[in-house]
This record gives C-alpha cells, structure tokens and sequence, in this order.
C-alpha cells in the first residue's frame, strides 16, 4: 500500500474580538478551520496540524518519517500513528527527542501515554500514517503557492482565478503576492478581500487593485500564520472544543491526542455514528467553524 497524506488542520481566527466570561474566568475564541490541499485522506484516530509517515519503528520506540506537512513536530506534542504492519505499533505518542534531517524528514522517539506500553516489536520498510495534533500556540509560517489562471478588474476590485493550491486553503484578509503576469500591473502583493473555494486546490479571490487588467495569468504564493496568539502568550489549556459544518460530518475534539475525529454516517438504527476509515472517505469541507473555551489567566 503507497503512502498518501493526510488532511492536516489549523485554526483561523475571525477579525473580531474574542470573548471573555468573568464569571467563569475563561476566554472564548472563534474561527475558521484550514485544510490544507490533499484534502481526501483521513487516518482513524483523528486529524491536526501534521501529517508524515512513518517507514520505521524500532523495539525502544525510535520512530522515522518523511514527507512531512503542515507544522513541524515538537517535543512534548501527541501523534497518533496508524496502520504498522499488523497494527502492531499503532496508538497515540507523545513526541520526544525530535532530530530533524530536513523539513520533511527526521526522527524522534515515541514515548508511550500514562498506562500504556511499546509493543517491543520493531518494524522497518513501513508506509504507515502519522498525524501531529492540532496546534493551538505553536506559531508558524506555512507556504503556499498557486498558479493563476484568470483576472478580471471590476471597477478597481480584481478577481483573480486559481489552481493547483499547495499548502493550506488561503484566507481572507491574508496577502498573497502575484508574479509572472504579462500586465505587470497585475503583479505585487495584495491583502485578500474575498475568497471563494470551488476545492481543495482551486477557487477565486478578490483583491483592490485599480490598475488591474482584464485576462491574464501568472503564478501567487503567500504564508498561512499558523497558530493562535492568544495561545502562545498565556499557554494555557483548552477546556472545551467545539465544531461546526454543513457539510454533514460531526467533528469531534479527542482531549486524549489533541486532534479531531471525523464521523460519517451513523448506523440504520441512527443511534450511533461511525468514524471515517483509512482513505479518501472525507471530501473537502471548506465550512468548518470552531469554538474554542480556555481558562483565562
């Protein structure tokens, strides 16, 4: 079986102020829920902010990856590894001793959870699925590039066309810088207005540029800020996550490794849901909101 990615999520916070209960001394925080562009695989045990595979590990826990998206992995952080070779060293990890041998490839040791124990088997020559958990404080920059394969200028307001996205969906309010069009015009870095997503790796979006020019094309780039600020400065933990989307599927937050389980349709008796399988069981959802409640300090 070939590896494939998997989704990986961050969190967008909305423009307006965040909430603040006094009575229970917590802060509430709002936003949007990022995919990023291989928007179809899901791992059983939940989704977060990396994805990788694991091709090895060892009896004492030393565990290698590669190809690794999203936000790099940091000591103290949950993984949840899946499908090892007769799921032997499947289960849920904290990470230790991380030793990066480039952006997308490294080690670390997979420390086992309080109660919990290493199968004391090792494997090499594994494909399986690695999932970092969703980062709330852990701050970073993460590329995205796109070709552009349209523009049109109404009145100063530019729209322009997109494809072949790499990276996490773009955001409203972000800026994206545009390079390689004829109309040199049309080039430069511009704040995202609008955005309107037709996939996982294509869509629309509206700039203000009066100098515009209709029909075009070009290639973009830009960096999603991934984690929260308000996170980082207090760190403190989250008491409650809560999801939403139209789309149909139940997003469930799983305080044991810090990631989201993705439920599909329930059993003909409705009573209860199933979670998604390994694969591509999940489509793209560009409607996911979340809610997030943390003590305040």
């Amino acid at each position: 079986m070939a590896y494939t990615a998997t989704k990986t999520l961050n969190l967008a916070l909305f423009q307006f102020p965040q909430g603040v209960d006094n009575t229970e001394h917590t802060v509430i925080l709002r936003g949007n829920v990022v995919e990023n562009d291989t928007a179809t695989e899901y791992v059983p045990g939940g989704v977060g902010s990396t994805s990788f595979q694991v091709t090895a590990f060892s009896a004492v826990g030393l565990v290698t990856y590669s190809s690794l998206k999203g936000i790099q992995l940091v000591n103290g952080q949950t993984v949840v590894i899946y499908n090892t070779a007769s799921n032997t060293n499947d289960g849920t990890f904290t990470v230790s001793n991380v030793v990066a041998s480039s952006t997308s490839a490294g080690t670390f040791t997979a420390v086992p959870l309080v109660g919990k124990t290493l199968s004391g088997t090792g494997q090499t020559g594994q494909t399986a699925q690695g999932v970092g958990q969703l980062h709330f404080g852990v701050q970073a920059l993460i590329p995205q590039t796109f070709t552009v394969t349209a523009v049109s200028n109404t009145g100063g307001q530019v729209t322009y066309t997109y494809t072949t996205l790499v990276g996490p969906q773009l955001q409203a309010s972000q800026f994206v810088t545009i390079a390689g069009c004829t109309n040199a015009a049309n080039n430069g870095t511009f704040s995202i207005n609008s955005i309107t997503q037709t996939s996982s790796t294509a869509g629309s979006f509206i700039v203000t540029n009066s100098a515009g020019v209709t029909t075009d094309s070009g290639t973009g780039s830009g960096n999603f800020q991934a984690g929260l600020q308000t996170f980082a400065r207090n760190g403190l933990p989250v008491v409650q996550m809560t999801f939403f989307s139209i789309k149909g599927y139940t997003y469930v937050w799983n305080p044991t490794n810090s990631t989201v389980q993705i439920f599909l349709t329930g059993t003909s008796s409705g009573s209860v849901q199933n979670e998604a399988g390994l694969g591509p069981t999940v489509a793209f959802d560009n409607t996911i909101r979340f809610e997030a409640i943390y003590i305040r300090g």
